[in-house]
């Protein structure tokens, strides 16, 4: 995870998106979920989310959503965002996954 923040650290991102199948089905441990959003949580760039099917088949999926909630990460769930930075201005959508069942656009 720490290699992952530093490579999101070196290029100096206006936003950070998380696009899903952050976890499984058969995780153990949201500790490695964790560790990623804390040291994203010291970059300075807004954090958005949106799931993936993995994320809704497994039965932490609540305790995701609470886990991005805690570390100020916005979850998307069919609905879109006005983005605005030195880049101008853009429309973030977050369509939640189909495969599964949940998008719905």
């Amino acid at each position: 995870m720490r290699d992952i923040v530093e490579l999101v650290r070196g290029a100096d991102p206006d936003l950070i998106a998380i696009t899903g199948d952050l976890i499984n089905t058969n995780n153990r441990t949201l500790d490695p979920v964790r560790r990623l959003l804390d040291g994203l949580s010291g970059i300075d760039a807004p954090r958005y989310y949106v799931d993936g099917n993995h994320d809704h088949w497994s039965a932490d999926h609540a305790r995701l959503h609470e886990l991005l909630e805690r570390f100020d990460v916005t979850i998307l769930t069919d609905e879109n965002t006005q983005v605005s930075g030195d880049f101008g201005r853009l429309s973030l959508i977050g369509v939640d996954d189909y495969f599964s069942g949940n998008g719905d656009i």
